[in-house]
């Protein structure tokens, strides 16, 4: 598997256990949505919760569950969105939980590139309800997965489904460096983000030499910038 990462908020691509990888991308917002010191701090303790549970092998849905238990027990009236991606080899697919997030984007060769149709739970500290399920999600060889945050999408003079269609239609089954930059050029171009944003896109790839399932892998490359507000 191969990754990008471009426009840095929150980010963890975690070993876990040996032989899972967990993609964990979160952006708060609410009373603590913005920049300052707060809210980098709240983040960063979040960081840490989501690590401390993947590394004891919870799955998805039980990592997000926890830590939006402990966000909420120790950061009163602090808000966030998550979404929780796990893969293990030969990454022929993943379990994928979100959070009050917005949909991921899969680029699958040979098809229209699709807006997952997975209902997101409320976001982090809004309510005592059960958290999040779980949804399996195959992923042939030399797909792409887009995760990303809200900030991306968008825009105050336009409904969401317009962002989101306009992010779905610009993803592709190609490298993941091309595919950030393709988005970024397509969505932000020279306009100034009044939110953070945060964009990975994962690919999966089949060494030349391996035909068989195993030999997927999973990569990745990092860049990243800051919303004005």
């Amino acid at each position: 598997m191969e990754s990008a990462l471009h426009h840095l908020d929150v980010d963890d691509l975690l070993p876990i256990l040996l032989d899972r990888v967990l993609e964990i991308l979160s952006s708060d917002t609410g009373d603590v949505g913005g920049h300052g010191l707060r809210p980098a701090v709240v983040m960063g303790r979040l960081r840490s919760a989501l690590r401390a549970y993947a590394f004891e092998g919870w799955p998805a849905e039980k990592v997000l569950h926890l830590a939006d238990q402990k966000l909420q027990h120790f950061e009163d009236g602090v808000t966030a969105t998550v979404v929780c991606a796990v893969f293990s080899p030969p990454f022929d697919h993943f379990h994928l939980a979100l959070a009050g997030h917005p949909p991921p984007v899969l680029a699958v060769p040979g098809q229209a590139p699709l807006l997952l149709d997975i209902a997101p739970a409320p976001l982090f500290g809004a309510t005592t309800c059960p958290g999040p399920s779980a949804t399996r999600i195959e992923m042939p060889p030399d797909s792409v997965l887009v995760l990303y945050t809200d900030g991306l999408i968008e825009r105050r003079d336009e409904p969401l489904d317009q962002g989101l269609e306009r992010l779905r239609s610009v993803v592709t089954p190609d490298d993941p460096e091309a595919v950030c930059r393709r988005i970024t050029d397509a969505l932000i171009g020279d306009w100034s983000p009044q939110d953070d944003v945060a964009l990975l896109a994962l690919q999966r790839r089949l060494p030349p030499t391996e035909r068989g399932p195993r030999g997927s892998r999973l990569e990745r490359q990092v860049s990243g910038t800051r919303g004005t507000m």
